[in-house]
């Protein structure tokens, strides 16, 4: 059975019968007046050179240690410095739009202390700056006192000439069907900041791509791997997308086994037969191919649609205009209610909180240990 594709290049809803026929979305768009080129930094696995097939791939600034399959996209000038940003690079190598992956960085950064990047754009010519600059960060970031969403950092910007925008993006909110958070940051000239809209995200949020479509056949799995007495937090194979991490627990039909790299590998984007050949730590250093589709529609041009105004539900309770109106009347009042619910053990908010701290300790390695401490 052949993948059909929409025109965007979504997947149907239709069900792959066995893994050899899952293969990646691709989405590959036109070069717009806007961006035509894009320079990579310490990008992983660099599955947007799958997803962005009509721009340029200019630069790729990658980690001297060479290893898993090459990116789709060779043509870019290779400088092997990653995690640290060669500062004149940028004035070799014009880049519109400049890639950081961040999502290897776990350590909060020191206080008013700019990224490598940053400095190394500070001291290029302005006509010679991307002209937007795209972080992908993990979630922890959002946690640290001087990290990328501060306040400081986006002044530290503003004051090189770039706006910012910020988007929390679920991998499987945009078509995936692995468990991966990325906090994508835009830094956007300010002459263009009207041009960087993000896309919406999928509006049915409770329908979530299980897995089991990407993992080995149960035939192939040897009877080794499976794990008699499990301890932590197990993702069911049948409804639950991929955990966000190789070596998560997987309940399987024929019992709970870890998930291997190249199963998660092909949760990130990768085909069948790259998969096999990325090692854990690359594939820990990779954004799925899905969060750089989702970007197409804005590196293409294409505007993105602007909701239409919610419509309020008429009820009656009053509006008061206590700006401008001139009354002296007393306003209207009307009757307020509110219940504080049940807070018992075992009650049904209680049991709410329960599962969603189980939900967040599966983002984490000691899922199981985190969760009865925090339970505690």
């Amino acid at each position: 059975m052949m993948n059909e594709m929409t025109m965007t290049g979504k997947l149907s809803d239709s069900v792959f019968d066995s893994i050899e026929e899952v293969n990646v979305r691709k989405v590959a768009p036109q070069a717009s007046e806007w961006l035509r080129s894009y320079g990579t930094f310490d990008g992983g696995g660099e599955l947007m050179t799958k997803a962005w097939l009509g721009l340029e791939h200019r630069l790729a600034i990658r980690r001297t240690e060479k290893i898993g399959p090459s990116p789709a996209r060779t043509n870019a000038h290779v400088h092997q410095s990653a995690p640290q940003f060669p500062q004149r690079i940028l004035w070799k190598h014009q880049v519109d739009l400049l890639v950081i992956e961040c999502c290897t960085r776990t350590k909060p950064p020191k206080a008013d202390v700019p990224f490598s990047w940053e400095d190394a754009i500070s001291i290029t010519k302005i006509q010679s700056r991307p002209k937007v600059v795209l972080e992908s960060w993990g979630t922890i970031c959002n946690t640290w006192a001087h990290g990328p969403t501060t306040k400081g950092c986006i002044t530290r910007w503003e004051k090189l000439g770039y706006v910012t925008r910020i988007k929390f993006v679920s991998c499987t909110d945009i078509g995936g069907s692995l468990d991966q958070y990325r906090i994508l940051i835009a830094r956007v000239r300010n002459e263009d900041s009207a041009k960087w809209v993000w896309p919406s995200c999928s509006e049915d949020r409770t329908v979530r791509r299980p897995m089991h479509n990407l993992l080995t056949p149960v035939g192939l799995i040897a009877k080794n791997s499976y794990v008699s007495k499990a301890v932590g937090i197990i993702s069911e194979a049948d409804t639950d997308p991929m955990p966000p991490f190789p070596g998560a627990l997987i309940r399987t039909e024929k019992g709970v086994r870890k998930l291997k790299t190249n199963e998660y590998c092909r949760g990130l984007g990768y085909t069948k037969e790259e998969s096999d050949d990325v090692p854990e730590q690359l594939a820990r250093q990779t954004t799925s191919i899905y969060h750089w589709e989702y970007l197409s529609p804005i590196l293409a041009g294409i505007p993105s649609e602007v909701p239409s105004p919610a419509e309020f539900p008429v009820d009656n309770i009053p509006v008061v205009d206590l700006i401008s109106s001139s009354s002296t009347e007393a306003p209207p009042s009307f009757d307020f209610v509110w219940r504080p619910p049940d807070l018992s053990v075992n009650g049904e908010w209680y049991n709410t909180q329960v599962e969603h701290l189980r939900w967040a300790c599966t983002k984490y390695k000691k899922s199981e240990e985190l969760y009865e401490d925090d339970l505690l």
